[in-house]
């Protein structure tokens, strides 16, 4: 590239980041300043061009080059185009691009700018003019069942009113890979698959049956391992199979780790999930995004270790070191320590504790600190990368993250810490310290380092990136995933919007009467936003589905796969009426907010034509878990089955068999869950793993967390609440029900939005049900009464051991009627119709059966009558 252009690539894209970043701090550049600061550029170019007029500065430029080549220009912006066209000529600009690919709108790129010249550009002919378009639909990567995939995809759902282009047979997307035919029948290609994963058994308690505390443990990332798993399992089953793949050097091969790649939409969050799996798997992979450096164990470790030789009274950098392999104290060590002095800081309490432990834990002690003593002193007298490594290799902590999962790159964090610590002290102050406080600073800044990056172009791992670092790379199989997972709007809640052609969009904040609204500007800038994200969502799409050469495999998630496809069945008939275009109806696409809904509205669009290009496939969670299981169980068996072959030609002693053959006599209890609840029971006594430990709990307030979306499990807890606090004794007319409600919010016990979603008619109904003039008479009512009860893990699991597992839930009513009668009732909001009673005894008669024993052991005395109460049916059901 010519020195000019490439200075001036460089100041366009420091202006680019500048103006990106001022616009997430909400300063708002004029986009009138553009001409002014593209002038500047053109002085900063030349020194001399400061005595020339704007226009002789053009024309010094147009004249100074022949030709401009843009290349990507579907990604181009505003300041990026008046510069380009300063310095043109007018007829010098040839620009190279795919609209369909434009997927920087965060970075202010412009697609209009494209589409513009695309609409307004004749074809090219014979005859030679200004202004052409040049068609090049081609493609040289993938083969004809990628292609008529991603075809099938984008003719039914991108058009001027969404996708901003009209995909037609004009835009498709042609053969012009060469792909040799195998010569013998082998596995190889094969159509699309989209495999929804089903959390359907997840939600089997969606009919308000979880408290609040479960629903928040139901989240996002807890069903992302369930499709992570999915995916490591689809993974082995390719390499195990004889898929082949097409290698232009090799011919038909074996396919390796190498070949594939996971797609992931955003994968901060995400990667580690996915990194986990695979390699629980022993799936060798790399992500970007691994092990974010200063989060790294191994990093924190080390950190910690320099911030006791800087301060040994920090009590959590402390603790980390001596529950890892340097300090190698177990937990049991650690309460011997601290029950020999509750109030001191822990640092003095292990001073104090060598005259007070057993002799064992004593030199334990004494070692450690020996080591921070000497480790100290030669911080004063040597470099700090120098006393780094000799951490490393006194301790064999090197040595020790090497043998742990991504060991490799475990050792390349350590070394790339050595390597900052000496270049830090190169070019700043010295000192551990300043080097603590420099890395503290980092990561409070909320940047990291990046992690060190250790392999190549040709390592043999799976690679997880996200779609827009996949952008012009190719894979021959490609696995997008997360595909259930909603777009991004939360921009859109924003107090202030901006938009490039709108202008500013505030709300209007009414002082006197303390409440703020939408003003029409900041509406018509969310409404242009929200189409134009689902059409960069689009775009996204395309560039997703167009990375695989030979194989594309779609995973996502669905909280209820077949009542969705019913759903978007029943749709696709109404919107079809008003529809014009062979396409499915925009207003439709716009509908929906994920990937997986789009994929699902072509698949029932054109079911009956679609069974050669793509399948769609329905999988039930328990079928994951199950599968994991039984990878766990055949890993082990392998593992034997080696260590038995190896010894079949050794003569061993029959003491060292006898310890090989060795079994833990409780094998069974270690994977038995000691607690659980009442909702997590039927799932062990049907053998699912619900993998307890893996659930992550969202500790942030609720107050931090703004507005949630009120699912029908928290519908649920909400009317469980409201009838707790009702009054039996009362009489209620509907406003003294709506006031009850809004009593709630006020006291801020729940939200407003929480408190519009209650459905206030069920309650006012429920105070005129047989149940409540029997309350209204009742000796005695007791209303969310929890429990703990011990259940012999036999009768859950089928096994043979005396363990038992501590079960808890809560109890919605018992109550004594007038007859001295004790009276069990549990509240269901489930949807259910007149004549269908009888499914919900079959589905809750084994919970209700065990709050009753749980009752019976509890008051020591029989349940008379246990019943469930539909709030929807507003009717009593006897359980018999």
């Amino acid at each position: 590239m010519h020195p000019v252009l490439l200075e001036l690539k460089k100041i366009v894209d420091e202006f680019s980041n500048q103006f990106a970043f001022r616009k997430k701090e909400k300063n708002i550049i004029d986009f009138n300043d553009i001409e002014h600061f593209a002038l500047k550029i053109l002085i900063k170019l030349d020194e001399n061009a400061g005595k020339f007029t704007k226009t002789e500065i053009a024309k010094k430029y147009e004249e100074k080059f022949v030709e401009i080549a843009i290349d990507e220009y579907q990604d181009s912006n505003l300041v990026q185009e008046y510069i380009l066209n300063s310095i043109s000529k007018g007829n010098n600009m040839f620009m190279v691009g795919d609209v369909k690919q434009s997927i920087y709108k965060f970075r202010q790129a412009r697609p209009e700018l494209f589409l513009e010249k695309y609409e307004r550009y004749p074809l090219k002919t014979e005859g030679k003019q200004d202004n052409l378009k040049i068609q090049l639909f081609k493609n040289f990567r993938s083969r004809k069942n990628i292609l008529d995939f991603t075809n099938l995809i984008f003719q039914n759902i991108m058009s001027k009113d969404a996708g901003d282009i009209n995909y037609n047979e004009e835009e498709y997307l042609n053969l012009g890979a060469n792909y040799e035919e195998p010569q013998k029948d082998i596995n190889y290609a094969g159509i699309a698959e989209i495999n929804i994963l089903d959390l359907k058994e997840n939600e089997e308690t969606d009919d308000e049956e979880k408290n609040v505390s479960e629903d928040e443990v139901e989240n996002v990332l807890e069903n992302s391992i369930i499709e992570a798993r999915y995916v490591s399992q689809k993974i082995k089953q390719l390499i195990e199979s004889n898929y082949m793949v097409y290698d232009k050097k090799e011919g038909y091969r074996k396919i390796t780790y190498k070949d594939i790649v996971i797609l992931l939409r955003a994968t901060s969050s995400l990667s580690p999930i996915y990194e986990k799996e695979l390699i629980e798997n022993n799936i060798p992979v790399f992500s970007d995004t691994s092990s974010e450096f200063l989060e790294s164990i191994e990093i924190q470790v080390m950190l910690s270790v320099l911030k006791l030789l800087d301060n040994p009274t920090q009590e959590i950098p402390l603790i980390t070191v001596l529950r890892s392999s340097i300090g190698a104290f177990t937990d049991e060590d650690l309460i011997k320590i601290r029950l020999c002095s509750k109030d001191d800081n822990f640092y003095n309490t292990m001073l104090k504790a060598k005259i007070q432990v057993d002799v064992a834990l004593k030199n334990k002690i004494t070692c450690f600190l020996d080591k921070l003593d000497m480790w100290r002193k030669k911080s004063k007298i040597i470099g700090l990368n120098e006393l780094i490594w000799q951490i490393y290799t006194e301790t064999n902590y090197y040595h020790y993250v090497g043998l742990m999962p991504n060991g490799k790159l475990r050792q390349a964090n350590l070394k790339m810490l050595f390597e900052k610590a000496k270049k830090y002290e190169e070019i700043s102050f010295k000192g551990l310290y300043n080097f603590i406080h420099f890395i503290d600073k980092v990561h409070s800044g909320n940047s990291d380092m990046g992690a060190a990056k250790i392999i190549g172009e040709n390592e043999n791992v799976v690679r997880i990136m996200s779609i827009h670092k996949s952008k012009g790379l190719e894979f021959p199989v490609v696995i997008l995933s997360g595909t259930g997972k909603g777009f991004n709007m939360r921009d859109l809640n924003d107090p202030i919007l901006f938009h490039q052609d709108i202008g500013l969009g505030p709300k209007f904040i009414d002082e006197e009467r303390k409440i703020e609204y939408n003003t029409l500007a900041k509406e018509a800038i969310k409404i242009k936003s929200h189409q134009e994200t689902l059409s960069e969502e689009m775009r996204i799409l395309y560039v997703a589905l167009t990375r695989a050469k030979e194989k594309l495999i779609i995973t996502g998630l669905s909280k209820d796969a077949k009542k969705s496809l019913k759903q978007k069945e029943e749709l696709l008939e109404i919107y079809d009426i008003e529809n014009e275009s062979n396409k499915i109806n925009a207003k439709l696409i716009k509908k929906y907010k994920t990937y997986l809904d789009w994929l699902e509205l072509v698949y029932l669009y054109n079911k009956d034509d679609v069974s050669s290009i793509t399948k769609l496939e329905i999988i039930n969670k328990s079928e994951v878990l199950k599968n994991k299981k039984e990878i766990r169980n055949s890993k082990k068996e392998d593992i034997i089955d080696i260590i038995k072959k190896q010894l079949e030609n050794i003569e061993i002693d029959n003491e060292i068999i006898s310890k090989l053959n060795w079994q833990y006599s409780y094998l069974e209890s270690v994977n038995m869950p000691g607690k659980t609840s009442v909702t997590k029971l039927k799932e062990l006594s049907l053998g699912i793993n619900t993998n307890e430990n893996e659930l992550i709990i969202d500790n942030t307030p609720k107050f931090l967390k703004g507005e949630e979306k009120i699912t029908s499990a928290k519908k649920g807890t909400l009317m469980h609440l409201c009838m707790q606090k009702m009054v039996e004794t009362k009489k209620y007319t509907y406003q003294d029900i709506q006031n009850l409600v809004q009593n709630l919010a006020l006291k801020n016990v729940i939200t407003q939005k929480e408190a519009e979603s209650i459905n206030t008619k069920q309650l006012l109904e429920y105070t005129k049900s047989n149940l409540w003039k029997e309350l209204s008479m009742a000796k005695e009512i007791n209303k969310e009464k929890p429990f703990y009860i011990n259940i012999p893990a036999k009768e859950v699991l089928k096994i043979n051991t005396d363990d038992v597992i501590l079960v808890q839930g809560i109890i919605d009513l018992y109550y004594i009627n007038q007859n001295n009668e004790l009276i069990l009732v549990d509240y269901k909001t489930d949807y259910i119709t007149y004549g269908e009673e009888k499914s919900l005894i079959l589905k809750y008669r084994k919970q209700i059966e065990l709050y009753k024993r749980a009752l019976e052991m509890s008051l020591k005395r029989d349940v008379t009558n246990t019943y469930i109460y539909s709030t929807v049916l507003n009717k009593l059901i006897e359980i018999a």
